[in-house]
């Protein structure tokens, strides 16, 4: 691949991992939505677990009991899946070296190196600490500011605007 624009370096541990995951939320409102009916549901649904216990009605009311703590409980369950997927994959726990070019990007560490095209990018979105690269539905690659090493922000910024067509910033948590 061409000429560095920008070169980010970083550690891929639990703390990597868990600011990726929030930051795949945040950047999904649907997910933001489908938390919130999620939490409703939780809370109707206990509603009506009283009234069944408050008639005497064991079964219905403990399955309910357990249905509404499966709703609110999905999401943090769904948080920790995705965490230790990161977990599983060959880069963790290895410093990791993300190049990005005028033709894409590439990802080394001690075990392999991986370079992709921008077209394996299908969205990015800047967040005031760093920019999500979407490569999959479910699949992301966070360049934390901090681990910026060459290139200033600017310049990723300008690239990642100019590379991708679906590239998006969500506002600091301050602004929203």
């Amino acid at each position: 691949m061409g000429d560095s624009v920008a070169r980010f370096e970083f550690q891929l541990d639990d703390s990597y991992a868990r600011t990726a995951v929030k930051r795949m939320h945040r950047a999904r409102p649907r997910r933001t939505i489908a938390l919130g009916v999620r939490l409703l549901g939780a809370v109707l649904t206990w509603g009506v677990a009283v009234l069944y216990l408050s008639h005497e009605r064991w079964p219905v009311g403990l399955l309910l009991l357990l249905g509404g703590a499966f709703l609110a409980l999905s999401a943090p369950i769904e948080h920790q899946r995705m965490a230790r997927r990161a977990k599983k994959g060959p880069f963790f726990g290895r410093v990791l070296q993300v190049h990005l070019t005028d033709e894409g990007y590439s990802m080394k560490a001690d075990i392999s190196d991986t370079l992709a095209t921008w077209d394996s990018v299908t969205r990015a979105v800047r967040f005031e600490d760093g920019h999500l690269l979407y490569v999959g539905p479910d699949a992301a690659i966070w360049l934390p500011q901090g681990a910026l090493t060459e290139g200033s922000p600017a310049e990723v910024r300008a690239l990642l605007m100019e590379k991708i067509p679906n590239y998006e910033g969500i506002p600091d948590r301050s602004e929203a």
